[in-house]
């Protein structure tokens, strides 16, 4: 490509943005426009956006001399940072000591347990910690925590200013956002302990289901923990299920009380004449009180504060300590491959998993600290989402609470020049499903998009810079720490395969560890993870402690283990405790066992590759 004559240039776009140029010359690319300028010289193309008015030549003349003076900068930067990279080579090889990650990529996590036979279990290698095991039902867990960090904070709510509706052909709630209010561990024990008694003085009883109907916040997990402290099983229902699924969850499982938010009631009054069942109704509030009108004669309406009113009150304290093997949580599924199905979780099933996380957490390389916080916006009705939080209150990391709709500073319902909840809670720890760290990576390069090409060109360099240094084992600074809050250590990601490419931008970008995840509802969500010195990209990790994994013969497919292919086929995990039953259809009146060898079936294909970290094929 040849270099020519600013005056040439100006011609050239004023000739094809002005006359009938052809079609081979003019042409859409994505969402930008390109034509060809042609000289005796050569050929010369430029881009421009397709919202830029084709007669404003002396605009495209500037953005395109401007574009040529931020390349020729952008090189002559890389120039400078070549020459500095070559002097300063030895130094940093001493400093950043990067041989300790090339014996890191040579770990083997997890091995067969029979060298020769491919079909036996793959286990876990490398152990921080072995399985404790004073603590077995959910209310002990959350008990030892209150006991050990007991004035320490432990979960958070962002206060509301104030709210306002701006219609753009669409109506949309903006809010005007505080700081965030924190109650310690012993506050919340009160408020656990009143919930408790409040639901015993309704009438709720020891192994008897509640339904838990509700968006993640403070009020739901309090609720959880109640309802464990009393050995009450919670049933678990995502607030889009829509009206057949809630009317599917209540049917089956025949509860009588139903715990929401005041935001669902409004679909709760279409649902209750369809299912005779329900006789209380607790809601939390919010901030929009919502009519309570139309709730049938036969349903008793309870507020949330009228709930822990009650409990404090309440002095005929009777219910049956959880043990073990007593259901915790009938979880529903989002019901994405038909009708949503519970999975029968108990006490033992989730601490299992919980020992599992426990021993990945205690990598020496990776230490909790007083300060560490997570913040909890996923939907408490997904199991990953519960786990975690339980988790991570058990080891005193404070909770912070957060939605989709205020969780950064462009989500849709954060008032212009407000804060997202990232940047004000500051989190260190957080999971995150792929499509929102997908995300979070557009948005990172829309920014840097927007401050010209110069700042665009720059970025693009650096996030390849870091990347390539990154790999080679040397530490870099990060790029654009304030955009998760300025803090963030570790982001856990699970639910679906993440693209190793959004995994290595977002892991280079904010300096943070991603580690990639695998489980299913029936292993209470964990099965395998990456561990903290796990730099690979595209793979799940080893199996946790408790856990094993082995390969099958997918016939359908032609996959079979052999001790020639040994990496391919269906994955079956296995594990001390598998959550064995499904609720099925109250017509047969039973429940359906998956599995007798405490095992469960992904019925996805598998590949173990080199280190043995599982990925999708």
């Amino acid at each position: 490509m040849s270099f020519f004559s600013s005056k040439k240039m100006k011609v050239c776009l004023e000739n094809a943005l002005t006359t009938n140029v052809p079609p081979d010359v003019w042409r859409e690319t994505g969402n930008r426009l390109s034509f060809l300028c042609q000289y005796d010289k050569g050929d010369l193309r430029f881009t421009v956006p397709p919202s830029l008015p084709v007669y404003n030549i002396e605009k495209v003349h500037k953005m395109t001399l401007e574009g040529w003076r931020a390349k020729i900068a952008v090189y002559f930067i890389k120039f400078l940072v070549l020459i500095y990279d070559l002097l300063s080579l030895p130094i940093y090889f001493i400093i950043d000591k990067p041989w300790n990650r090339w014996k890191l990529n040579k770990i083997i996590w997890a091995t067969l347990e029979d060298e020769e036979d491919p079909t036996s279990c793959y286990v876990r290698q490398v152990h921080y910690k072995e399985p404790q095991n004073g603590v077995q039902t959910m209310d002990q867990l959350f008990n030892r925590a209150v006991e050990k960090f007991g004035e320490r904070e432990c979960y958070g709510v962002r206060e509301v200013l104030g709210e306002e509706e701006i219609n753009t052909g669409k109506v949309l709630k903006k809010m005007n956002l505080g700081d965030y209010k924190w109650l310690t561990f012993n506050e919340i024990n009160d408020r656990v302990e009143n919930i408790s008694k409040g639901l015993l003085s309704l009438g709720v009883r020891s192994k008897k289901p509640v339904i838990l109907l509700a968006e993640t916040r403070l009020e739901w997990i309090v609720t959880a923990q109640a309802c464990f402290r009393i050995n009450v099983p919670v049933v678990t229902l995502y607030t889009t299920l829509g009206e057949d699924g809630i009317v599917h969850g209540i049917s089956e499982t025949e509860v009588t009380h139903v715990i929401t938010s005041s935001e669902q009631l409004p679909i709760l009054k279409k649902v209750l004449p369809k299912v005779p069942t329900i006789s209380h109704l607790i809601y939390m509030e919010g901030r929009k009180e919502e009519s309570t009108e139309d709730i049938p004669n036969s349903v008793k309406l309870v507020s949330f504060s009228q709930l822990e009113k009650r409990g404090k009150e309440f002095t005929e304290v009777n219910f049956t300590p959880p043990m073990p093997d007593d259901l915790a949580i009938l979880m529903y599924t989002s019901g994405s491959t038909g009708v949503p199905k519970g999975v029968m979780i108990t006490h033992k099933n989730v601490i299992t998993a919980v020992k599992g996380f426990d021993d990945i957490l205690s990598n020496p390389s990776f230490k909790l600290h007083e300060q560490d916080t997570y913040i909890a916006y996923l939907p408490a009705a997904h199991v990953l989402e519960l786990a975690t939080e339980c988790f991570l209150t058990s080891l005193g990391v404070r909770v912070g609470f957060s939605s989709p709709q205020t969780l950064t500073d462009f989500s849709t319902a954060v008032k212009k020049g407000e804060k997202g909840d990232l940047k004000m809670l500051k989190p260190t720890l957080m999971v995150a499903v792929p499509l929102m760290l997908d995300r979070i990576r557009k948005s990172i390069l829309q920014l840097a998009g927007r401050e010209g090409t110069f700042t665009r060109l720059m970025f693009d360099f650096a996030v390849s810079y870091k990347k390539f240094w990154s790999e080679k084992g040397f530490r870099t600074p990060r790029l654009d720490k304030d955009f998760m809050g300025g803090e963030l250590r570790v982001i856990m990601c699970g639910s679906a395969p993440l693209s190793p490419d959004t995994q290595t931008f977002i892991r280079d970008c904010l300096n943070v560890q991603v580690l990639q995840g695998y489980g299913l509802t029936e292993t209470a969500a964990c099965a395998t993870v990456m561990d903290f010195e796990d730099y690979s990209v595209g793979r799940v990790g080893a199996p946790i402690a408790t856990c094993r994994l082995r390969l099958v013969n997918w016939e359908e497919g032609n996959y079979y283990v052999t001790l020639i292919n040994p990496t391919r086929g269906e994955v079956v995990i296995w594990r001390y405790d598998c959550c064995l039953h499904w609720v099925i259809s109250k017509i047969q009146n039973r429940l359906k066992t998956l599995s007798k060898s405490k095992t469960a079936r992904d019925g996805s294909t598998q590949e173990i590759l080199e280190k043995y970290s599982r990925t999708e094929l």
